[in-house]
């Protein structure tokens, strides 16, 4: 015999899957809307640097010790990367027009020494995730180094420590994971989810009023 109690067990059970079905595929669709993004400084010019905009993201230095340097010229084209001017910190930031994005990788060189480096995330000033360390020299080639972190963050800084004078110490090859939609449940989709609740909740107390004892059927 099914009672009043089970059907309001039923009813909140398919309430609760609906608003969890609905929340997941949201929540899915948003963490999906992402792309990778790699700031190349290709089109970097020649002279002093102060600021850099590539794909949305602005790159600003906060040392004055960066300077454009390049790779040789091949098939009518050259190979551009910021590189430390002379010994010393160097050091910049990385933002997005207040989007949040995710910090993948980026490629780091030093000619004589090791690459001693930090790099920091923040969200809304606030320090997400910092890792600092100490890169064996690329020599001929640059070192990726890949985040430790999926955090989503709003400003990115990366400091590099030149140790030697004359020691040819750079970086390269910034990349993101760009966010269009923030991976949180929306307005409306709260909405939805209270009224697969509500329906729930409604279609068990009919259900219970039916299933009462000595409740009976009207004829004709």
């Amino acid at each position: 015999m099914v009672t009043a109690g089970c059907w309001l067990r039923a009813g909140h059970r398919v309430a609760r899957n609906v608003a969890g079905g609905v929340v997941a595929a949201a929540l899915a669709a948003s963490a999906a809307a992402q792309g990778l993004t790699t700031v190349s400084f290709d089109s970097l010019r020649a002279g002093p640097f102060s600021s850099y905009i590539e794909d949305g993201f602005v790159v600003t230095a906060l040392t004055s010790n960066w300077k454009r340097d390049r790779n040789q010229v091949r098939n009518g084209t050259a190979d551009y990367w910021l590189a430390v001017n002379n010994r010393g910190v160097a050091e910049l930031s990385v933002t997005h027009g207040g989007d949040l994005f995710q910090f993948t990788s980026v490629g780091l060189y030093s000619l004589l020494t090791t690459i001693p480096y930090e790099i920091r995330g923040y969200r809304a000033g606030q320090l997400v995730f910092e890792r600092a360390a100490a890169e064996p020299r690329g020599q001929s080639s640059f070192v990726q180094v890949a985040s430790s972190s999926s955090a989503f963050i709003d400003q990115l800084t990366v400091r590099l420590t030149n140790t030697v004078a004359f020691n040819d110490m750079a970086l390269d090859n910034l990349s993101f994971n760009v966010v269009s939609v923030v991976p949180e449940p929306p307005v409306w989709l709260l909405g939805v989810a209270g009224v697969a609740v509500l329906v729930g909740r409604r279609s068990a107390r009919n259900r219970r009023a039916g299933a009462q004892p000595g409740a009976r059927v009207r004829q004709p």
